[in-house]
């Protein structure tokens, strides 16, 4: 790591440029955004369970891979966030502040990954600054999202990468960040290899002897990158929601093409046909080709993001990357491919690789899955800055003065306006309703509650708000972990229920399923619920959502059971 602190030495602007990263990604970061989405509740709870029992909220000890929602989490993320919550508590604000020091602190390896690359300062540092002040990476690091630990740790790699040029202990330290990657988000599995070989491919390119023994030592390191790949991918995947998203281990995919084969030999096509047109292989190919180039799509780009509203500014009617990059990007990509040099070639290598993973999955496109991808194309954008300051000095004055505007507006939306414009996924107010539904439960001697399953992962968003004990939740729980996704049913006296609007249409339906309730039910619904005529329904406390969005309302029903057997 000398090698590290010898190329920061001195260099002040990366030094301001990170205390500024640092201080939009932390400034309200407790409340900005204002909800916990679900996978931020799950991570944050299970590290707060395994901070005060050593167990997820499985009850296993310590484990590699984090069941939750049934998806298997990695485990990353999660032991990050203990020390976090260890000394500030169970709070938005402590749940997040890891992966905000995180993603401040990659500004920093973006600036080293592109001085080692390109050797030229004002490069490594328009790089940075882009990279410190682009909407996706900002809103990014204010979530608990895993890609935020993964990019750092595979730019590291890539420097390391670099530096085995002059020095093949480097190796080691790519070799070790490019596995602890592994750990935290699952495309670096797929990226990986490629881009060894690509960094491989540079240094032997630049090197003025070739040796065999410099050629071992790179065989060496791939063979062993590859092993551990194939390693971690069959030791974390299991039923993995990635694996599940995969094209190659879709079964849904495999009956689409055998349903279309069934109906070409209906209408009497050739089976030579059939077998070299229409196959799994071609189906796997049109379906990466198809996902892998959604990555390139402007309007995903600098318009729209996906359609995730976790991870997308369409509230702010922004896109991932600021759209004055756009032309920067363009230039940068034009001038740096164009000139044939080596260090063009392997960053335009690495764009296209670094959208390999997002190839094979469903659901694209998805900034998610292409935190790699964009942070190259905010080097393209300062590739593209640093060739206007050379060119055209005052045009690039003109269009940084411009950039600066636009991040200022940026902020002040993001901070002022966003927050309130919440999509309803985020469920806003949940935090509320849950701490008025543990009062509730305190103070009337735990009556029967019944929250919507629509709010997914309602389960968590109550064992995090109440700070649940995880023993509870570990002793407590009562799932259905027979369908793909494990469904949380009870726990003790709260139930949640897909269909909780329509479980009281009758005293019989009551009585049938739920004969302990004898003579009070409180239901947290966006609906309201349909009831049996022997029922009364009040609305306690109404929970506004966002403007678009339908208010959730916590009812209380009071009935007095009948006797069905006397009638």
């Amino acid at each position: 790591m000398n090698g590290i602190t010898r190329i920061l030495r001195g260099h002040w602007h990366i030094l301001l440029i990170f205390f500024f990263a640092l201080f939009i990604r932390v400034f309200q970061l407790g409340s900005v955004p204002s909800a916990m989405h679900r996978d931020e509740l799950s991570i944050a709870y299970n590290a707060y369970s395994i901070l005060k029992t050593g167990k997820d909220e499985y009850g296993v000890p310590f484990p590699l891979s984090f069941k939750a929602f049934g998806e298997y989490k990695l485990p990353g993320m999660i032991y990050l966030t203990v020390p976090s919550i260890a000394m500030f508590g169970l709070t938005p604000f402590a749940s997040r502040l890891p992966t905000a020091i995180i993603g401040s602190i990659t500004v920093v390896f973006v600036y080293i990954f592109v001085l080692e690359l390109f050797k030229r300062r004002k490069i490594a540092v328009f790089s940075s600054l882009f990279f410190a002040m682009d909407y996706w990476h900002i809103h990014g690091s204010r979530n608990i999202y895993e890609p935020v630990l993964q990019l750092p740790l595979m730019l590291l790699f890539l420097f390391s990468l670099l530096r085995s040029q002059t020095n093949k202990k480097w190796l080691i330290v790519a070799y070790v960040s490019l596995i602890t990657s592994f750990f935290s988000y699952n495309s670096s599995l797929v990226i990986g290899i490629p881009l060894a070989v690509s960094g491989i491919a540079y240094n032997i390119l630049l090197s003025k002897k070739v040796q065999a023994k410099q050629i071992l030592i790179y065989l060496v390191f791939v063979f062993l990158i590859g092993i551990s790949s194939v390693v971690m991918y069959f030791a974390f995947s299991g039923i993995n929601r990635s694996r599940e998203n995969s094209f190659v281990f879709t079964e849904s995919s495999k009956q689409e093409v055998d349903e279309k084969i069934l109906f070409l030999r209906s209408k009497n096509t050739p089976e030579l046909r059939i077998k070299m047109f229409t196959n799994s292989i071609s189906q796997y190919q049109f379906s990466f080709l198809k996902s892998y180039l959604t990555a390139f799509d402007p309007t995903f780009l600098f318009i729209s993001g996906d359609d995730n509203q976790w991870h997308n500014l369409e509230k702010l009617q922004l896109g991932n990357i600021q759209l004055l990059f756009f032309p920067l990007i363009v230039i940068g990509l034009v001038a740096y491919t164009r000139r044939n040099t080596p260090a063009g070639l392997l960053l335009f290598t690495i764009l296209l690789t670094s959208a390999l993973a997002h190839g094979l999955t469903k659901n694209t496109p998805s900034i998610n899955r292409l935190f790699e991808f964009a942070t190259i194309l905010d080097v393209y954008a300062g590739l593209g800055m640093y060739y206007l300051v050379v060119h055209y000095k005052k045009i690039a004055m003109g269009v940084l003065a411009l950039i600066f505007i636009s991040t200022a507006l940026f902020i002040h939306s993001y901070f002022m306006m966003y927050t309130h414009l919440l999509d309803g996924v985020w469920l806003p107010s949940f935090s509320t309703a849950m701490l008025d539904l543990e009062e509730i439960n305190n103070k009337k001697n735990h009556p029967p509650m019944f929250i919507s399953k629509l709010a997914s992962g309602s389960y968590i968003s109550y064992a995090f708000y109440t700070q649940l004990d995880p023993l509870i939740l570990q002793r407590d729980a009562k799932r259905n972990e027979q369908t793909q996704f494990t469904q949380f049913l009870q726990l003790n006296n709260f139930f949640f229920h897909e269909d909780v609007d329509h479980l009281f249409t009758s005293p019989e339906k009551i009585q049938e399923h739920f004969p302990q309730i004898d003579s009070v039910v409180y239901i947290l619904s966006q609906h309201a619920p349909t009831i049996s005529s022997t029922l009364s329904s009040e609305i306690v406390k109404t929970y506004p959502n966002t403007y678009h969005n339908e208010s959730w309302k916590l009812y209380k029903l009071t009935f007095v059971p009948l006797d069905i057997s006397s009638e």
